[in-house]
């Protein structure tokens, strides 16, 4: 099976650059409202690949930008961003990107402050897996950029290849390809260490094939 992730399009939404918490609680519900910068790039042939986008609209906003008004989209909220909240309570102005960080530093070690934990997010992407890899076709997945580091996260423990750019982080409209070992390696030109450098079964076939 091949998966192609993609990280929504750019949110039309100015933040300010700093916050008491409540305000940054409101300016996070805020961008989770907001439109997404119209999709300027070529349309996107998704073929008879099934289309999946989360429960937030700038998912299936820019799926439609990508693919067309009439694309035929699965809404999954198991898809939806790890959600922002304020770290704690303040009514001191600090930065937002204080935070981001912090925000995700508690998501990490399972603080309650946060509305969810490293853990639910494991298991949200779990059971969306378990539903992708039962469908017939190869799938096309819109989520957030912050969720979607665990759904690679996981794919990598479901064997996996992972053609990606940046480790840690994911550019509005950027794909993210995965594709099962087997599937990978079977199709590749034998130079793994170029396109997929973690591809360790891709090596071993090279390095039989006496191409390393």
């Amino acid at each position: 099976m091949k998966i192609i992730m993609i990280r929504h399009a750019k949110v039309d939404m100015k933040w300010e650059e700093k916050y008491t918490s409540v305000g940054y609680d409101s300016a996070s519900a805020a961008y989770d409202a907001a439109p997404i910068v119209p999709v300027e790039e070529e349309r996107f042939d998704a073929g008879d690949r099934i289309v999946y986008v989360s429960a937030l609209p700038r998912t299936a906003a820019t799926a439609r930008g990508l693919f067309g008004e009439d694309a035929k989209l699965k809404i999954d909220a198991d898809l939806n961003e790890v959600p922002r909240r304020s770290c704690r309570d303040t009514d001191r102005k600090l930065s937002r990107k204080y935070w981001d960080l912090m925000g995700r530093l508690q998501w990490l070690i399972s603080s309650p402050r946060q509305e969810e934990t490293r853990h639910d997010t494991v298991r949200r992407a779990d059971a969306v897996l378990d539903r992708i890899e039962r469908e017939p076709k190869d799938v096309i997945v819109v989520s957030h950029g912050f969720f979607l580091l665990t759904l690679i996260a996981r794919l990598k423990k479901r064997g996996y290849v992972i053609t990606k750019g940046s480790l840690f982080l994911i550019g509005n409209l950027e794909r993210v390809r995965a594709t099962k070992r087997e599937d990978h390696c079977g199709a590749c030109n034998r130079n793994c260490l170029l396109t997929s450098p973690g591809c360790g079964v891709g090596i071993d076939k090279a390095r039989r094939e006496g191409s390393l």
